[in-house]
C-alpha cells in the first residue's frame, strides 16, 4: 500500500503526469478531485470501472491511511523540554 500512497502524495504535490492512468484515477478518487477525473475523460463510474473491483474495494482503506499519514506529517511538533523545565510562554 505504501507505493500507491506515495503516488497519491506525488499527485497531491502536482506530479500527476508521472502516474499511469490507473494510478492517476486512484489518486483523484482518494483526493476527491473529480475535476482531474473529468480532465482525463472519465466519469466517476468509469474511473471506478477502469481501476477495477480490487482497487475500488480498497479505496476507503487507502483514503483513511492517506488521511492519517497526512495528519501525522502536518501535526504541530511539541517543543522539546527537559524534565522539570518550564513551558515557554
Amino acid at each position: 500500500m505504501q507505493t500507491i500512497l506515495s503516488k497519491i502524495r506525488d499527485a497531491a504535490n502536482g506530479n500527476l503526469g508521472t502516474l499511469s492512468t490507473g494510478e492517476a484515477l486512484i489518486a483523484a478518487l482518494v483526493l476527491n478531485r473529480t475535476d482531474w477525473i473529468t480532465e482525463m475523460g472519465y466519469t466517476v463510474a468509469q474511473a471506478l470501472e477502469r481501476i477495477g473491483p480490487n482497487w475500488s474495494a480498497r479505496l476507503p482503506e487507502i483514503s483513511q491511511e492517506y488521511g492519517q499519514q497526512e495528519a501525522s506529517i502536518n501535526a504541530d511538533p511539541k517543543p522539546f523540554r527537559e524534565t522539570g523545565e518550564q513551558a515557554w510562554n
